[in-house]
């Protein structure tokens, strides 16, 4: 169940950095109430396990406001008190300290321009963070650890929005594919059958000469040249040796 729980903590806190462009180091801001239960829970380290809930690297911090009210708390909170003094400090406008919920909102204002990632306890200020237009992602302690609130339906509603805005098409794109659609169905279709014009083309006849040349070739016979008389030699069914060869007569003896 906890790698369940953290993978599905991983899965929302994904949406924050895609869509608010939270990158490490995420800046978290505690107040006085989140530390003090986490110390009252005994979850060590917040430096190592906050990171290791977020999947990078984080720069933990809270303010002056929230040290100062940590200290009017009394004896109970001495020991959170003692945790903020060893955590960093992030600036804060007030001159005069005010309450922590207040210099926390102030922080924030209406677009998180810091994107900062909220940890308290108070119920009251986690509803109206998650209110906010500018998405801020709250970090919580239960009975199981550390875990991030999952995002409100109007957060979800503003991811919808912000996607639909990056996969929208510009107008004048769309009037060139409008464009280039009509060109294509004005276009004429071509006709399919008909007989191959190739095939319809009639049969060359060979010349005469090249036609006598060919036919000689096939019966073996020797083309003559025109315009030269060449001697041929005459075989006869003689036999050597036949005394009639010479052209003389044989007598009888």
């Amino acid at each position: 169940m906890k790698l369940k729980r953290q993978r599905a903590v991983r899965r929302h806190f994904r949406l924050y950095c895609v869509h608010r462009g939270l990158r490490e180091p995420y800046k978290v801001l505690i107040d006085g109430n989140f530390l003090h239960a986490a110390l009252q829970m005994k979850l060590g380290d917040l430096k190592e396990e906050i990171p290791k809930l977020l999947g990078g690297t984080c720069k933990i911090g809270v303010t002056k406001c929230i040290t100062t009210e940590l200290r009017s708390l009394g004896e109970s909170f001495a020991p959170s008190g003692r945790a903020s003094k060893k955590t960093d400090h992030f600036r804060c406008t007030h001159m005069n300290p005010v309450p922590a919920v207040e210099c926390v909102e102030a922080l924030v204002g209406e677009d998180n321009l810091e994107n900062l990632v909220v940890c308290t306890q108070d119920a009251n200020l986690k509803g109206r963070l998650m209110k906010l237009n500018s998405c801020v992602p709250v970090l919580f302690v239960s009975a199981h650890g550390l875990q991030l609130e999952p995002p409100s339906e109007s957060q979800k509603k503003q991811f919808e929005q912000l996607t639909a805005a990056v996969l929208d098409v510009p107008k004048h794109e769309k009037l060139k594919a409008s464009t280039a659609e009509g060109e294509t169905t004005q276009k004429k279709k071509k006709v399919k059958g008909g007989a191959n014009p190739l095939s319809c083309k009639k049969r060359s006849h060979p010349e005469p000469e090249k036609a006598e040349k060919a036919e000689k070739a096939t019966t073996g016979e020797v083309p003559t040249v025109e315009g030269k008389n060449k001697r041929k030699r005459q075989r006869g069914n003689k036999k050597r040796g036949d005394p009639t060869e010479n052209g003389g007569a044989v007598e009888a003896a």
